[in-house]
């Protein structure tokens, strides 16, 4: 087995996970070249992203996010729907709740890792 083949087994979401300026759509593809669209946008609806911003008023991938408040906010939830598309053996969660201050936030983003585990039958999750 190489690095890259097990790299592409393992998810790990941080506790400040990697959001950078672009769509929500090229943030959860992100370094996957497997990923379909449609895989995204279930991925986004199951662990309900959409509530993570309120100004959501339609379900839109090509939403850019560009402010730091977005990416803080949308951070647990694209790091969650990557590892969904990713479907990894192995999920690591590293404190994904630290930097959640608002209880509403923490509420669903507990909810959306639920989601994860439940989605990802037989990952080993640490």
């Amino acid at each position: 087995m190489n690095l890259s083949n097990l790299r592409s087994q393992i998810a790990y979401i941080h506790e400040a996970p990697f959001v950078f300026t672009g769509t929500i759509l090229q943030n959860v593809a992100f370094e996957s070249t497997k990923v379909t669209k449609e895989q995204v946008k279930e991925a986004c609806e199951k662990i309900n992203l959409w509530s993570a911003v309120v100004d959501f008023e339609s379900h839109n991938l090509e939403h850019k996010v560009e402010t730091e408040e977005e990416k803080i906010k949308l951070g647990p939830f694209i790091a969650l729907a990557r590892a969904l598309v990713s479907k990894p053996r192995l999920l690591i969660l590293d404190e994904p709740l630290r930097q959640i201050k608002d209880p509403l936030q923490f509420t669903r983003v507990i909810a959306a890792i639920k989601t994860v585990r439940q989605e990802l039958k037989g990952v080993t999750t640490i």
